[in-house]
C-alpha cells in the first residue's frame, strides 16, 4: 500500500504548472513594465515634438511683429496648451526661442527683424512609471527634449492701388 502511494506521487504532475508559472512570472512582468515605460516615453516624445513644431510654426509668422519677451511668452503658452502634462516643464529653460540667420548661426534676441529662421526648443522632466526604466537610467525622472526650426515668414505690407 505504501508502495502504490509512492508510485502515484512520482507520476503526479499537479504542481508543475504552478512552478512553471512562478518561474516565468517575473520575466513577463518585467517585459510588461518595459512596454509601459517605453510606450509612455515615446508618446510623450511625440507630444513634445508636435508642441515644439506648433509653437515654431506660430512664432515664425509672428516674430517679426513682436518683441522677444512676447514671442517667448507666446511659445510657452502654445507648448503648454499642446502637451499632456503642463507640470513637466521646468520653470526656467522649459521653452527657449532662438533667432537664426541663413547659415543657422544664433542671433541676439533683439534681432528678430534680420532673422531668417526661428528655433523653438522644449525640455520636459517626465516621471518614469515603473522599475524597469528606473533601473536602466538610475533615476526616477527622464529628461525629454524636442526642437523645431522654421523659416521666418515676413509679410510685406505694400499698399496696392488700382489704376482706372
Amino acid at each position: 500500500m505504501d508502495q502504490t502511494r509512492v508510485q502515484k506521487l512520482k507520476k503526479s504532475e499537479e504542481g508543475q504548472a504552478i512552478v512553471e508559472f512562478a518561474l516565468v512570472l517575473p520575466l513577463l512582468l518585467t517585459i510588461l513594465c518595459g512596454i509601459i515605460d517605453f510606450g509612455w516615453l515615446f508618446y510623450n516624445q511625440l507630444n513634445l515634438n508636435n508642441a515644439s513644431r506648433e509653437a515654431a510654426r506660430q512664432i515664425s509668422v509672428k516674430c517679426v511683429n513682436y518683441s522677444y519677451d512676447d514671442v517667448l511668452e507666446e511659445a510657452t503658452s502654445i507648448v503648454k496648451n499642446n502637451i499632456l502634462s503642463k507640470n513637466t516643464l521646468p520653470e526656467q529653460g522649459g521653452v527657449t526661442v532662438v533667432y537664426l540667420d541663413a547659415s543657422s548661426n544664433e542671433l541676439p534676441n533683439t534681432s528678430n527683424l534680420s532673422a531668417d529662421m526661428v528655433r523653438v526648443s522644449v525640455k520636459a522632466n517626465l516621471p518614469i512609471l515603473t522599475f524597469v526604466l528606473q533601473s536602466i537610467t538610475r533615476d526616477d525622472v527622464k529628461v525629454l527634449t524636442a526642437s523645431s526650426t522654421f523659416k521666418v515668414e515676413t509679410r510685406a505690407t505694400t499698399a496696392t492701388t488700382s489704376e482706372p
